[in-house]
């Protein structure tokens, strides 16, 4: 514990410091301040006794008043001003203060002016046109490439039946657009410093003239129906089935052909020549005609067993032909054998025969021989069979 003091009036222990008793408020006797020690400079003043609390420090600067002003606030003009006090620096017998450090002077800051671009060699002309020549080329070839991948997509998906290639102006579409971006790309897809941007556009804008017109010629229906033909054939959309299907149908239409004339030469006119009677025309006549429809289920089934839908197709509707034309002998049956009477039935179905024959040439030349040509079997044996 701290030395403590007693209070003169109630004669309570008080801790040194203290200006009141904290018992009865009685003023107690300020300390004095102990002797500076002797090893202290005599040029020292204390500013201030530190060894004091902070509360009664304060007190003490506050003037005399009465107690009953004691805990008021003081007024500002009462405060006394303080200010920072120089302290002299003291000197070390036997050394020398250090020499001031040089101070140097800023550097001035240098002139804003605009950074130079690094100069880059001009490329030859030669290199600038090869360059320009390649990025043709291989735009061109891109759009040839995506052209003939939607063909194949689109032969392999429809199974033949579509013929993407063929149709009048999607592969200048698709061809000539793709190469027209790729190019552009090529040309303004990195910044050219050689280069001014007259001359980029005027290089771009005959870019897109070359390759457009380019793709107008070599996409062109015709040029397009060859280049089918041979996707078709390395894609094997028209392979040996459908060559299987051909020839088959070929021998039913061959054994059509043998069984009509033999109905026409054999049967029809030696009835209407009077060498046969009514009963035996009747029963060979019926034969006859159940041979005819027996090549007709044989041209459908062999139709049906082609895997390409367009040769399927096709097959099947010539098949309907003939069936049209078997529907023409039928008619001439019925009218030979009722007399004068189905005078009307002989030239409805004689009519009806003639009619089926012109549409079978029409019919091989529209649908037939474009699908032979496509699976690259010879059109001449078929077509003189049907012609027969």
């Amino acid at each position: 514990m701290p030395d403590t003091i007693s209070c003169p009036n109630c004669g309570r222990s008080v801790e040194p410091g203290f200006r009141f008793c904290d018992s009865c408020g009685h003023k107690l006797e300020a300390p004095k301040p102990p002797p500076p020690p002797a090893d202290e400079p005599t040029w020292h003043v204390p500013i201030e006794e530190t060894s004091k609390p902070m509360l009664e420090r304060l007190r003490e600067r506050r003037p005399e008043r009465p107690d009953d002003d004691i805990f008021k606030p003081p007024k500002p003009a009462d405060e006394p001003t303080t200010g920072p006090i120089a302290v002299p620096t003291r000197e070390v017998v036997g050394t020398k203060p250090p020499p001031p450090k040089p101070v140097e002077a800023p550097k001035p800051a240098p002139a804003w002016h605009p950074v130079a671009k690094a100069e880059v060699a001009p490329a030859s002309t030669l290199r600038v046109v090869l360059t320009w020549i390649l990025h043709v080329v291989i735009a061109f070839i891109c759009g040839a490439l995506l052209l003939f991948a939607a063909g194949t997509v689109a032969s392999l998906l429809s199974n033949g039946r579509t013929a993407l290639l063929e149709l009048r102006g999607l592969p200048i579409f698709l061809a000539g657009a793709t190469a027209v971006i790729v190019f552009t790309l090529l040309r303004t897809g990195r910044v050219r410093l050689t280069a001014s941007r007259q001359i980029t556009a005027i290089t771009v804008v005959l870019g897109f003239v070359l390759l457009v017109g380019g793709s107008a010629i070599a996409y062109r229906p015709a040029t397009m129906h060859t280049a089918q033909q041979h996707l078709d054939r390395l894609l094997r959309v028209y392979g040996p089935t459908e060559k299987q299907a051909f020839d088959a149908f070929e021998g039913d239409i061959t054994d059509w052909n043998g069984e009509r004339d033999h109905y026409r030469s054999d049967i029809l006119a030696r009835f209407l020549g009077g060498k046969m009677d009514a009963a035996t025309f009747r029963v060979d006549a019926s034969a006859s005609e159940e041979t005819l429809k027996g090549s007709i289920d044989s041209m459908n089934t062999h139709a049906d067993g082609a895997n390409n839908l367009r040769v399927r197709d096709a097959l099947r509707g010539l098949a309907s032909i003939y069936d049209d034309q078997m529907s023409g002998i039928n008619l001439l049956t019925r009218g030979v054998l009722e007399g004068d009477a189905g005078q009307s039935l002989v030239a409805q179905g004689d009519t009806r025969f003639k009619d089926a024959g012109k549409r079978l040439v029409q019919y091989f030349h529209l649908r037939i021989e474009p699908l032979l040509q496509r699976a690259g079997i010879d059109t001449a044996g078929f077509q003189t069979a049907v012609s027969g």
